[in-house]
C-alpha cells in the first residue's frame, strides 16, 4: 500500500495539487503474489485514472517511470517487465538493460491461465537458484541456455502462428524450471492434468514455487471446459486470454 499512497504523492506533488479532496477505490481481479504483476496493473491503472480525472496530458513513457515508482517501493528492483506489459495492448519482449520493445502476435488459440491457490515465492525460487548456479554452474548454466533458446523459439512462434510448436515450447520450457527447482509437487500435478484436459502445452509463469501457470489451448471451449476440470483438483480461479487479439481490433 504504501507504493501506491507514494505514487499518489509524488503525482499530486508534480502538478501541484496536494489539496485535491477526491475519493479513490480500487477493485482489483488479478490475485497477489501470483507472478501475474497486479502491483503493476494496479499503478497503471491508478496513474491513467488520476490524469484523466485531473485532465493531464500522460506520455507512454511518463506512465512507465511513474509506474516504475511503485513498482520500487514494492519489489525492490523490479524488472520494468511487469509495468510495461500492463501498460501495453501487445506481448512486450524484453532483454534485460537491452531491449523493451513490442512484438507482433498472430496466433490462433487461447490462453487458459490457473491460479495455483499457491502464493509465488520468488525470493525464494531466486535463492534457490543462485544457489544451483554456485555448486553446479556447469549444469545450470545449461539449462539456463535451453530456456534463453525456447524464449527465442517462443518469440517466432507466436509472429507466426505456430501454435503446436508453441505449445511444445511451452512443455520443453517447464520440464527446464522444474529441473531447475522452482516448479512444486502441486504445480507440476495440475500441469500434468491440464495436458491430459486438451492443453497443448502448460508451464509455470511468474517467479515460480507456487504463482499460476499457463495452458495453450486450440479454442476458448476447450479452455473453459478444461478450466472447469481445473478447478475440481482444486485450482481456484481461471481466466481466459484469446490470442487473436487483431480480430477483436479490427472490429472495433
Amino acid at each position: 500500500m504504501y507504493g501506491l499512497q507514494h505514487l499518489i504523492s509524488l503525482i499530486l506533488n508534480e502538478h501541484h495539487a496536494l489539496d485535491a479532496q477526491f475519493e479513490l477505490t480500487i477493485k482489483s481481479d488479478l490475485p497477489a503474489e501470483r507472478g501475474m504483476g497486479s502491483s503493476a496493473a494496479t499503478a497503471v491503472a491508478l496513474i491513467r485514472a488520476l490524469y484523466n480525472y485531473f485532465g493531464w496530458k500522460l506520455s507512454h513513457t511518463e506512465l512507465l517511470q511513474l509506474a516504475n515508482v511503485s513498482e520500487i517501493d514494492m519489489h525492490g528492483t523490479p524488472s520494468g517487465l511487469d509495468a510495461a506489459t500492463a501498460a501495453s495492448t501487445n506481448p512486450i519482449w524484453m532483454v534485460k538493460d537491452r531491449e523493451l520493445t513490442p512484438i507482433p502476435i498472430k496466433m490462433d488459440g487461447c490462453l487458459l491461465i490457473c491460479d495455483s491457490g499457491i502464493k509465488g515465492r520468488t525470493s525464494e525460487a531466486v535463492a534457490s537458484v543462485r544457489t544451483r548456479l554456485k555448486n553446479a554452474p556447469h549444469e545450470t548454466n545449461q539449462v539456463l541456455d535451453k530456456l534463453s533458446e525456447l524464449t527465442l523459439a517462443a518469440k517466432e512462434q507466436l509472429a507466426k502462428n505456430e501454435i503446436c510448436g508453441l505449445g511444445k515450447t511451452f512443455d520443453k520450457a517447464q520440464e527446464q524450471l522444474r529441473s531447475l527447482g522452482v516448479s512444486t509437487q502441486k504445480l507440476d500435478h495440475l500441469i500434468h492434468a491440464s495436458r491430459t484436459l486438451g492443453s497443448l502445452g502448460s508451464k509455470l509463469t511468474g517467479g515460480g514455487r507456487g504463482g499460476c501457470f499457463i495452458c495453450l489451448m486450440p479454442d476458448q471451449i476447450t479452455a473453459k471446459k478444461a478450466g472447469a476440470q481445473l478447478k475440481k483438483l482444486g485450482v481456484p480461479q481461471t481466466w481466459v486470454q484469446p490470442l487473436a487479439l487483431r480480430a477483436k481490433e479490427e472490429v472495433n
